[in-house]
């Protein structure tokens, strides 16, 4: 697999986990959020939280990184 797809698919199902988890603890925090309110907040939120992958055009090829704001180093992939 090339590391365009692999870099998009952990990118994908980080944001997706992520979105999970927020959507469930503002279910249960809030239980008077439904429909569109609880999907958009919860969107909006995992935006801010999610990785964000960054392309780099090196000597030696394209390299591909992963910055979190939970970690302090980027992760190269």
């Amino acid at each position: 697999m090339k590391t365009t797809t692999t870099s998009l698919i952990l990118g994908f199902l980080a944001y997706f986990i992520i979105y999970i988890i927020i959507r469930t603890l503002l279910t249960f925090s809030f239980e008077d959020l439904i429909g569109a309110y609880l999907a958009v907040i919860s969107a909006v939120i995992t935006a801010a939280l999610a990785p964000r992958i960054y392309i780099f055009k090196t000597k030696s090829g394209i390299q591909y990184q992963l910055k979190w704001i939970v970690f302090k180093k980027s992760i190269s992939i």
